[in-house]
């Protein structure tokens, strides 16, 4: 779990999008060209034409009198009026697509809110793109925060960005094995980002260390609490200030990793610590530490239980059987299935005897803490110590060079 200093209005993350954009492989950071200018709005409601797979988009600044026109709509529609049927359709259709349920609770907000009114008549879907996946600590609109992040990266609510960023989505769900849900909020596209940027982090050693894993994504535990407890009264500071949560059940095999506003939002300056991420990619980084801990441990258990299971299934085969040579062909693979049902129960006591964190406390013992926040547990510091290692590799060592070759040689895997 990481948490923060508390910031009642969090302020919008140093982004590095476009540099980070050449440096990448994964789909959303590449050909990420911009349909708007940083200085300009435009409106994105007049698709003309398909050219490469991609909506091509009309740029017309909207002037005065069609904002104030568009403002005076009586029918209660919010985007720019006096486009054709097929145009109108084609975004109905596309808001459907992206906000799903939420879009008629987004939409009565803004309604109710004339700055975001004006803001998504100047700049159409992009707008309520930006005001869906900016909101503020209570999950409601922030209309500022949407503006500067807009105008900083319109790219994140093009069409097209939209579209790369599914398509980001579904290859990590794919190369990692992971499920991406859904709390109070959806991942926005620059949160996808800076998941894809933590994700790529990891060796393909580490990768099924994660693998099933669940990243859910909510405004505030504050929120999460309420949403599991109407009664919950929640505790000011500490329902405010965590960033991440992770969560293991064993039992039924549930994973998670919940990743709150404030990732984004830690107060420190990154570039002059030398992390090689951005903000908000170094939480997520932090939470994974946590599976990394886990991860070997984890991984024994599945083995062990699996492997139980199926001795038991063809155990129950064998007994079953009433003749010898019925027994004879079950009895070879009751032989194989009770010899890795030992050596998975051997490995796992052998992981137990000497855990990860163990291992750890010994690299770390007498040494003063890599960071303010390594100083809550052991278990925090290893996850400190995984996101150093990862975004400030150079740091690590100098500090704790020991520690840095046990990161190097997987000595948690």
């Amino acid at each position: 779990m990481k948490s923060f200093n508390y910031h009642k209005e969090p302020s919008a993350p140093a982004n590095q999008y476009l540099r980070s954009a050449k440096e990448k492989s994964l789909p959303f950071f590449s050909n990420s060209k911009p349909f708007f200018s940083p200085q300009t709005m435009y409106a994105d409601t007049h698709i003309l034409h398909q050219q490469n797979s991609s909506p091509v988009i009309q740029k017309s600044p909207l002037t005065n009198v069609s904002v104030e026109d568009c403002l005076k709509q009586k029918t209660g529609d919010l985007l720019p009026g006096k486009v054709g049927v097929v145009e109108h359709i084609n975004r109905e259709v596309m808001l459907d697509e992206i906000l799903g349920k939420q879009r008629k609770k987004i939409e009565n907000e803004i309604r109710q809110d004339y700055d975001a009114r004006k803001f998504v008549c100047e700049a159409g879907i992009s707008a309520m793109l930006a005001l869906y996946y900016n909101r503020d600590y209570k999950n409601r609109l922030h209309v500022e925060l949407a503006r500067k992040n807009f105008s900083e990266h319109p790219e994140y609510y093009s069409l097209a960005g939209i579209d790369a960023t599914k398509q980001t989505k579904e290859m990590l769900k794919k190369k990692y094995n992971i499920f991406m849900e859904s709390g109070d909020k959806d991942w926005s596209p620059e949160d996808i980002g800076l998941l894809a940027e933590a994700l790529g982090k990891l060796t393909e050693k580490e990768i099924p260390l994660i693998s099933n894993y669940h990243f859910i994504r909510w405004t505030s535990r504050c929120n999460q609490l309420i949403a599991k407890n109407a009664d919950y009264e929640c505790e000011f500071p500490e329902d405010y200030n965590k960033c991440g949560l992770h969560e293991t059940d064993v039992v039924d095999r549930k994973y998670t990793i919940t990743m709150y506003d404030c990732m984004k939002d830690d107060g420190e300056d990154k570039s002059k610590q030398g992390y090689n991420v951005r903000t908000g990619a170094d939480t997520i980084i932090h939470e994974i530490g946590h599976a990394m801990e886990f991860g070997k441990q984890r991984l024994a258990i599945e083995r062990a239980t699996d492997t139980k299971k199926e001795y038991g299934r063809i155990k129950r085969q064998y007994d079953a059987a009433t003749t010898a040579d019925a027994k004879r062909p079950i009895e070879q693979k009751l032989k194989a299935a009770e010899k890795k049902k030992d050596d998975a129960d051997k490995e796992l006591d052998k992981i137990l005897a000497g855990p990860v964190i163990d291992q750890f406390k010994r690299l770390i013992k007498n040494k003063r803490p890599l960071t303010p926040y390594a100083a809550t547990s052991a278990t925090e510091a290893f996850a400190e110590a995984f996101m150093l290692f990862k975004v400030a590799p150079g740091k690590l060592k100098k500090l704790n060079k020991p520690l840095f070759d046990w990161f190097s040689k997987g000595g948690f895997m």
